[in-house]
């Protein structure tokens, strides 16, 4: 015996058909002229189902398809965007120290200023303020960083240590 069920959730209306004389199903004992045409619309609303079924997985994927390519997309905007920013970021950082006359040797402060200019380095936690002098760097004073003003500050002083002990 064969049997079909057509399930609401794919179209059909529920109903199930037999090819057997069964007087609530079959198609046999005359049951076809009740049951056939029926059949045949739960048949062709099932298809109809299956169709809008496929239109829709087929739509869904143009649209994740169109998705991909625009996150491609963005990723390849982004990494243009933070290319730019680290070139802009050591541009700002080269023309500060620049402003500032703080260069990250002497040879450079010497080769960017000219006779009687000054220009600042950096130098083991000290800020050393030179002169250009003719070609030459002339220390005229050091600055200390935040970090040597601790360190000296938590020394003893010799004196007093002298004198106490």
């Amino acid at each position: 015996m064969a049997s079909v069920t057509f399930p609401p959730e794919l179209g059909g209306d529920g109903s199930t058909v037999t090819d057997d004389d069964n007087p609530a199903t079959g198609l046999g004992n005359d049951g076809h002229r009740e049951r056939f045409i029926p059949a045949l619309k739960n048949a062709v609303a099932v298809t109809g189902n299956a169709k809008d079924s496929a239109a829709q997985a087929r739509s869904d994927r143009l649209t994740a398809t169109s998705a991909a390519a625009q996150a491609v997309s963005a990723k390849g905007a982004a990494e243009k965007a933070a290319s730019t920013a680290t070139q802009a970021a050591a541009a700002a950082t080269a023309s500060a120290q620049e402003a500032a006359g703080t260069y990250p040797s002497v040879a450079q402060g010497l080769g960017a200023t000219t006779a009687d200019q000054y220009f600042k380095v950096p130098e083991n936690g000290y800020l050393q303020l030179y002169r250009n002098s003719n070609g030459a760097a002339e220390p005229i004073f050091k600055l200390a960083s935040q970090e040597s003003l601790v360190k000296l500050s938590a020394q003893p002083d010799p004196l007093l240590t002298s004198l106490i002990f």
